[in-house]
């Protein structure tokens, strides 16, 4: 019987679930330090990259501004600014503007105004081509009156995009324009005014898409609360009084909102982290804390599993022996373990072991000799049954003055005589067979035409041990209880072979059979000594068959009006069988 270790799985499951609760409690609180520093990096990396942003926008800016004043290195274009430009002062602006825009590939338009002469040179950028305009109204304009005013002669003119410039592939208007007014030193006079349109695509390029990896809102305001551009309508949605919260809610989805101004005050810069962005790095960072702790503890598990499986092993071991010594007829020493509280256990097992063994052999040897006694009391009751109907056999032949026959009967009854008082209870299935031969020829002396038999063999079967007069109690069974009644011709076929390790020995005849009353009632106990015909025989052998193999041995009985087939299953190697008889 295999011993449950009910002791160490009851400390793996303590253990196991004390570290299951400590590892929620773990992963809880590392979830949540984990959450507040991802959180706080989100932002922190956000705000560093406005920073940065908004200095590279003042960079660029700046470098803007540089390009505007190089028409002022070239002398050409210097003496054309201060006089009303001839024919060849126009083609010497003209080249000026097709350079300049060749220079660059951010400038989405270029125009030159002469204030003297109110000639507006306009630089076609796609072609190349410079149209020349008369437009006094110019000089009137805002955009020429801030400039003029301005300390740096320069003005950004900020524009609201006409439409919604959220991919790379629609992004091509201008953004803003820069306005460079040039000034007659001597004079202090406006003399001319330089327009640069910064193209979209570039300043998305270079700045709204490095701020937004994630496809987070960016949107760009003036000092002023002006928008300049944004990349979704949620940035184009912002008002400027939405600027001064912290976290907004636009589009029905809620945001945190970020917001860092260039070096020089003149642009803010504001970003929009959508909270579910958060959410989903939050959630992420618990399902990888949540995996890797249950790994960690699946192995401490294991490591705890194999310390537990290790100092129970003893317990387990002396657990088994005990077991043993209840439940079998013989104890089984276990080995002494150490100095510890289990070789102390194992010790002691082994000193009550040692007296139980005396005692478990004595009751052995006397069920062993009980059990001996009671299968030679059902041989004896086979014996004097079979020697009466042997010798009334040879008394009719004797009669019938059928000297041969009586004489082969007589042999076949000498030999008979001579294997019933053998000592051996268990025979090998050839010497059941010679047996069941002789017996055959005492039946045939006696009925001739009207019995027959079959006997058929698996070579392998020959060898097998059977308790004796197992063959021939079946069929003695029918030549008593069929061929006797009966004026019919009777036929027997014994059929022994092998099935696996099982022995399967069948008897048929083709009698009429066992009514069903007697066979439902063959081996039922029914507490009194008056039992069936049928049930003498056969319930001798059965009990003999319980005797020595107990429940590897089974007995079936199939009756009908075509005859009855009684089948033994015996199930065991040969050695097996050989080992019980010993005993």
């Amino acid at each position: 019987m295999r011993i449950k270790s009910n002791l160490g799985k009851r400390i793996v499951i303590i253990l196991s679930v004390l570290l299951f609760i400590s590892t929620l409690l773990v992963t809880g609180i590392s979830y949540h330090h984990s959450a507040d520093v991802i959180r706080r990096e989100i932002l922190t990396s956000s705000r560093d990259m406005l920073t940065i942003t908004g200095k590279n926008l003042e960079d660029y800016l700046e470098k803007v501004s540089s390009f505007s004043l190089t028409p002022l290195v070239d002398a050409e274009w210097t003496n054309a600014m201060y006089q009303e430009p001839d024919h060849f002062e126009q083609i010497v602006i003209e080249n000026k503007l097709k350079n300049m825009a060749l220079s660059r590939d951010d400038i989405s338009s270029l125009r030159y105004y002469n204030a003297l002469s109110h000639e507006t040179f306009l630089l076609d950028v796609d072609h190349k081509k410079v149209s020349i305009v008369n437009d006094k109204t110019i000089s009137r304009s805002d955009a020429f009156q801030i400039a003029v005013h301005a300390s740096g002669y320069d003005y950004i003119e900020t524009l609201v995009p006409a439409a919604v410039l959220s991919t790379r592939d629609t992004v091509d208007e201008t953004i803003f324009i820069y306005h460079r007014i040039f000034i007659n030193i001597q004079t202090r006079e406006p003399v001319g005014m330089l327009t640069i349109g910064i193209n979209g695509r570039h300043w998305f390029d270079s700045v709204l898409y490095a701020l937004s990896p994630n496809g987070e809102d960016i949107a760009i305001f003036t000092s002023d609360g002006n928008i300049v551009c944004a990349n979704s309508l949620r940035g184009l949605w912002l008002k400027e009084d939405q600027l001064s919260e912290d976290s907004l809610k636009l589009d029905g989805e809620s945001f945190i909102k970020i917001m860092d101004h260039t070096p020089d005050g003149d642009f803010a810069l504001v970003k929009l982290i959508p909270e579910r962005y958060i959410s989903e790095q939050l959630t992420q960072l618990q399902v990888t804390i949540f995996s890797w702790s249950i790994f960690i503890s699946m192995m401490i598990i294991l490591l705890v599993y194999l310390i537990v499986t290790r100092l129970t092993r003893p317990l387990k071991r002396l657990a088994y022996h005990m077991e043993n010594a209840v439940g079998t007829e013989l104890v089984v020493f276990a080995g002494e373990e150490g100095q510890d509280e289990v070789g102390l256990l194992t010790r002691r097992f082994n000193e009550m072991a040692d007296n139980m063994n005396h005692l478990v052999n004595r009751e052995y040897k006397a069920r062993i000799s009980e059990q001996e006694a009671h299968l030679k009391a059902l041989e004896a009751q086979l014996n004097p049954h079979f020697l009466s109907n042997a010798l009334q056999a040879i008394s009719t032949t004797v009669l019938q003055n059928d000297l041969i026959r009586s004489n082969k009967m007589l042999v076949a009854l000498g030999h008979l005589i001579d294997f019933s008082f053998r000592g051996a209870s268990m025979v090998t299935v050839w010497e059941e067979l010679q047996y069941v031969n002789y017996y055959f020829t005492l039946i045939q002396g006696r009925f001739d035409d009207r019995f027959s038999h079959t006997v058929i063999v698996d070579d392998e079967c020959f060898k097998r041990v059977i308790p004796k007069f197992t063959i021939q109690g079946l069929a003695e069974n029918v030549v008593k209880h069929v061929l006797e009644k009966s004026t019919q011709q009777v036929c027997i076929e014994v059929q022994v072979k092998a099935q696996g390790t099982r022995l399967v020995i069948e008897v048929k005849d083709n009698g009429s059979g066992i009514s069903p009353d007697v066979l439902n009632t063959l081996f039922v106990e029914s507490g009194t000594d008056k039992l069936p015909n049928h049930a003498v025989g056969l319930r001798n052998l059965k009990a003999r068959l319980d005797i020595v193999y107990g429940t590897r041995a089974s007995f079936e009985i199939i009756s009908g009006t075509d005859g009855t087939h009684i089948m033994i299953a015996i199930d065991g190697e040969e050695d097996e069988v050989e080992s019980i008889d010993a005993g």
